[in-house]
């Protein structure tokens, strides 16, 4: 583990850690914990943890799956958790963060002091996340649930996950997401599909940190008085500087009504939606950043933008769009299949910008620590007194005239920066104190003549009330050459977005289909059940596609195929053509288990080639299914198959037999934190189903487990077991199903 924590660090701080912890917060634990990198410490990382780290990964204990693609500014990356909201998270099961351009595209508005009004009242609701909100109610009662589908194709990387327990309180059936990256490096669009079945209403909301929004293809209403839950109500318009409500002090942990986020809207316009529509979203910054929400409504629903703040005053503002449904009667559980394209969009980094990420290992002679702060790409300098400043070395190529410039955030907690280079002051003083926070302005600072080599940018805060400020950039640019024109906006990815109808049995999960029009390409992404065998059918303008199971992508160009992918799919034909593996998913039963060594054996062949990255471990007595990635699979004799699961786990945790009860019951005075919820404070249901040992052969099943104390553990045979035994909570038995799905992509046949 030392070694792999050198390795990171190496690889983080670029094999310099000592100027990434001169910008560290940590200091004082620094002192007497930091050591030198061992000699040997590479910041090359081993293929397995450079994924980690890097590429599209699974945690699946813990619930969360991550995409990734494309390098430096064309990075992209989407995060979709799907395991248990635990205490002091918020009411966010299937929640989404999508990261592009530099950007967290859907905004995640974080989380500060845990009691103010804004936490409470918006943060922590569903309807402030990227999610589905029913019936106007926060997600309650157990929480967390089961991935499906993972994939990481040339063509598109895929993750799919459900969590009805989540919304059980609300009569839900289904709470399903599927989200996929389609294309690669900049010209990459996300694919949202999230369906809903039981409730009345449903709210999809998205939320983007930027209050200049545009609407094209719908035509929306004036802006109404009050927010989504009434005219009387608008809180979001009225959190002071402490993240509290204006004009309720002393009330700590207050949840405003009418308790579920949506009177912190405001401004809200409407729009009846049928048809697909697009929103713009402008984030404001140098490189003319946006997100492009290609909406693609059902039949009967209504569109909603509004405003909304963000968690503190000092941190961006919001927009939302919300699209909605409603039952037509109370008596009618309403199903919804909502389609979101999300397609981001700006110019490429400005030659020679030295963005905040790489300045905090630039950084000299500052005691008063900064801080980076990813989700607005700044480092924030907390100025305790005039005079105070952070100064960062940056180089000049050669000897010559520089224009001096920087990309500074305004904000109402900001104050006024003044620039001094190599000692010297250089222009006027920028003041950044503005009623929301806004930027980042390019400030000029002024012409300096330059030797060849390193020079000190000492950026400091001047007398004044506020003494913060927020840097994101820095440029030294040659005053011979001409200033960097306004470039025009980028050119979209996607020429056309819409759905497919696709034909088919939609008893367990309605099949739904999405087109895009992308760099000349006609993609299609078709989704289903990858837990049945009907047959579907879509037609295209070049042939009929028919297919059983999950997920098929086909990319055409000028009516000709040129590439399909399969995830979990089987019998798949386009224009008469056989696409794809013959087999969709291989499935067998656990019959060995070695905790130690991480290993588990099936009872059936399973190929090593064709197939996706992970297992997934289902049983009848499960709340969720849970799942592993799969390090190496090795065939055994009798057409059984070893899994090799690598560093994860088997073992959940821990505890102690306080007390053997009647009614096969014990109780562990060792807490475990998975069992302690934020929507049921007492049972997440995490572990219902799992396997519990003494480690001296003793062993059952639990029932249910209740977060008390001690810990109540309700297991099948409590026999064997004895006060004062460790207790050992696993996370697979025997007899348990394994599910390994396929994955594939190629090009036609000639």
């Amino acid at each position: 583990h030392r070694d792999t924590g050198a390795r990171l660090l190496a690889f983080l701080s670029q094999g310099d850690s000592t100027r990434l912890r001169q910008g560290s917060q940590s200091q004082r634990w620094l002192l007497f914990r930091a050591e030198d990198l061992p000699a040997d410490a590479s910041p090359e990382l081993p293929a397995d943890l450079r994924t980690q780290v890097t590429g599209s990964w699974v945690m699946g204990q813990k619930g969360l799956a991550i995409l990734r693609d494309g390098q430096d500014a064309d990075a992209q990356a989407a995060l979709l958790r799907y395991g248990p909201s635990l205490n002091h998270g918020d009411y966010d099961d299937l929640g989404l963060i999508y990261y592009a351009k530099g950007w967290q595209m859907t905004y995640e508005i974080g989380y500060g002091l845990g009691s103010t009004h804004c936490q409470v009242g918006w943060g922590s609701q569903t309807v402030s996340h990227c999610l589905v909100t029913v019936n106007e109610k926060s997600q309650g009662g157990a929480s967390g649930g089961s991935l499906n589908l993972f994939a990481e194709l040339p063509s598109l990387r895929l993750v799919e996950a459900e969590s009805p327990l989540s919304y059980s309180r609300q009569g839900v059936s289904q709470y399903r997401r599927t989200v996929a990256l389609v294309g690669s490096g900049a010209d990459q669009v996300l694919v949202d599909l999230f369906r809903v079945r039981g409730g009345q209403q449903h709210d999809y909301s998205l939320g983007v940190q930027t209050q200049a929004v545009s609407v094209n293809g719908l035509e929306v209403g004036p802006e109404e008085d009050g927010s989504l839950a009434g005219d009387g109500i608008a809180w979001g318009e009225i959190i002071g500087l402490d993240g509290d409500v204006k004009g309720y002090p002393n009330k700590p942990y207050w949840n405003p009504p009418p308790g579920n986020g949506y009177g912190f809207f405001y401004d809200p316009r409407r729009a009846p939606a049928s048809r697909p529509f697009q929103v713009d979203f402008d984030f404001g910054d140098a490189r003319q950043t946006r997100l492009r929400v290609h909406a693609l409504p059902e039949a009967g629903s209504e569109a909603i933008l509004a405003k909304a703040p963000g968690l503190y005053p000092h941190n961006r503002n919001a927009a939302y769009l919300l699209l909605r449904r409603v039952s037509p009667s109370a008596e009618t559980p309403l199903q919804s299949s909502f389609a979101v394209v999300m397609e981001p969009g700006g110019q490429p980094p400005e030659e020679g910008v030295i963005p905040a990420a790489a300045l905090q290992s630039m950084l000299v002679d500052t005691p008063v620590n900064p801080r980076y702060l990813a989700g607005n790409g700044l480092l924030f300098f907390p100025g305790e007194k005039a005079g105070d400043a952070m100064t960062v070395e940056v180089p000049a190529a050669e000897a010559g005239a520089y224009r001096v410039v920087a990309g500074l955030m305004r904000s109402p907690s900001y104050g006024t920066v003044r620039l001094l280079v190599d000692g010297e002051p250089l222009g006027e003083a920028f003041t950044a104190t503005a009623p929301g926070l806004s930027g980042p302005d390019t400030v000029v600072f002024g012409t300096r003549e330059l030797t060849a080599g390193p020079h000190r940018l000492r950026f400091e805060t001047v007398e004044g009330v506020r003494l913060a400020f927020g840097l994101c950039w820095v440029k030294l640019a040659p005053a011979a050459a001409a200033a960097t024109p306004v470039a025009a906006p980028a050119a979209p990815v996607l020429d056309q977005v819409d759905r497919v109808a696709v034909d088919g049995d939609d008893s367990h999960m309605t099949p739904m289909g999405v087109h895009l029009r992308r760099l000349g390409r006609d993609e299609y992404l078709f989704s289903a059940s990858p837990e049945d065998d009907a047959l579907r059918t879509a037609v295209l303008p070049g042939g009929t596609l028919t297919w059983r199971g999950a997920v098929v992508f086909l990319a055409l160009r000028e009516g000709r195929l040129e590439t399909a992918a399969t995830h979990g799919a089987w019998d798949v034909t386009y224009a008469g053509q056989r696409l794809g593996p013959a087999q969709g998913r291989h499935t067998g039963k656990v019959v060995a288990i070695d905790d130690a060594a991480h290993t588990i054996d099936i009872d059936s062949a399973i190929p090593a080639d064709g197939i996706g990255r992970v297992v997934v471990f289902r049983n009848p007595a499960f709340s969720r299914d849970t799942a592993f990635r799969i390090v190496g699979l090795a065939a055994l004799p009798d057409g059984r198959t070893r899994l090799d699961l690598g560093t994860q786990p088997i073992l959940l945790g821990r505890g102690r037999v306080h007390q053997r009860r009647p009614g096969n019951i014990l109780t562990s005075d060792v807490p475990h934190e998975f069992a302690r919820g934020v929507m049921n404070r007492t049972e997440t249901r995490f572990f219902e189903g799992k396997r519990i040992s003494n480690g001296r052969g003793a062993e059952s099943r639990i029932r249910r487990l209740i977060y008390e104390e001690p810990m109540r553990i309700e297991v099948e045979n409590a026999e064997g077991f004895a006060e004062g035994d460790t207790l050992f909570y696993y996370d697979l038995s025997l007899g348990d199903e394994a599910i390994v799905t396929t994955a594939w992509e190629g090009a036609p046949a000639p």
